[in-house]
């Protein structure tokens, strides 16, 4: 009886002794830190259904956007193609007012930034170039001009520069460049004196075409023209002759060329164009005048004029070559 005692004793100590650690493992197993259960800022992750993957989420949001676009598209047939199209223009519109504006303002800003560049002190003008000059003075032709060192370059008007270069009467073409970016250079083409008018004491100096350049008190070695119609009032510096006139001063150019070719252009004195019938050549101070008529064939005529003079030479007198050279001869006339 006693052993049986015993055994069950025993028995029951060691159910205490399991029931106690099975309690006690189970409260180590409850202390445990569950990451699924507990919050962790920014460790957890969203929790996701029962039995649901990545890819089955992706699916279903496909499903849902797919379903949506249905909707919107059920909503759109019930909707009259009216409103639908006057929707769809209003739309349009205010994509391309946007698109304007930003266009605008991106130009502007371009702009903004271009002008800041532009005004900079690098452009300040430094350097004035001038070229093609020979009567007039490098100082005169920048004084005309207007510019300044030390502005800037784009402030000033090339346009407005030649126009007030040109107001001089010598000054025949120009042009005003920018030279970046600091440099200026004019370029001119000057008129030249051709002829003379006496004028008073004083002589008006005529280029080629018939432009007034400068009246001045120096008598230059140049042909003296008379007989003009041009009136009084018109010979201006800086103006010209009437254009009958110039039609004369273009056959008066053909005959200092014929008389150039013929060596005799350095004993033209002047040149009376008062008549267009009959053209005169005064040579040699006014001792001898010539005849030349409506200077058609003109270098014949002077080839006359030349064996005349030099089957005359020193003497005063008048050399007529104004006729129709086919019936009838030149001859010389002495004055008495």
């Amino acid at each position: 009886m006693s052993k049986n005692k015993e055994k069950k004793k025993d028995k029951k100590y060691v159910s205490q002794i399991v029931v106690k650690k099975g309690k006690h493992e189970q409260e180590n197993q409850e202390g445990v830190f569950n990451f699924d259960e507990e919050v962790i800022l920014g460790v957890n992750t969203p929790p996701q259904t029962k039995g649901s993957s990545p890819k089955q989420s992706t699916k279903r949001n496909k499903k849902n956007k797919k379903k949506s676009k249905k909707e919107t598209k059920e909503v759109n047939k019930n909707i009259p193609k009216s409103v639908q199209q006057e929707r769809q223009k209003a739309k349009r519109k205010r994509m391309r007012i946007f698109k304007i504006i930003k266009i605008i303002i991106l130009i502007a800003i371009f702009i903004a930034l271009l002008c800041v560049f532009l005004l900079s002190p690098v452009f300040d003008v430094k350097n004035i170039e001038v070229s093609g000059n020979e009567k007039l003075t490098v100082e005169q032709i920048i004084s005309l001009s207007g510019i300044k060192k030390g502005e800037n370059t784009f402030q000033f008007s090339a346009r407005e520069a030649k126009e007030k270069i040109k107001e001089n009467a010598y000054v025949q073409t120009v042009k005003v460049e920018r030279k970046l970016p600091s440099g200026v250079q004019i370029s001119i083409q000057e008129r030249t004196p051709a002829f003379l008018m006496e004028y008073g004491n004083s002589y008006i100096y005529l280029d080629s075409q018939g432009y007034i350049l400068e009246i001045a008190t120096e008598k230059l070695e140049l042909p003296i023209i008379q007989g003009v119609v041009t009136p009084e009032e018109k010979l201006v510096t800086g103006g010209r002759l009437e254009k009958e006139d110039l039609e004369k001063l273009n056959v008066v150019l053909e005959i200092i060329k014929s008389a150039d070719a013929n060596g005799i252009l350095d004993q033209l004195t002047k040149m009376d164009i008062s008549d267009e019938q009959d053209y005169k050549m005064i040579l040699n101070d006014g001792q001898v005048t010539a005849h030349l008529g409506d200077c058609s064939i003109i270098g014949t005529r002077m080839l006359y004029v030349k064996a005349i003079l030099e089957d005359n030479l020193g003497i005063a007198g008048e050399i007529f070559v104004n006729m129709d050279l086919n019936t009838e001869n030149p001859f010389f006339r002495k004055k008495v």
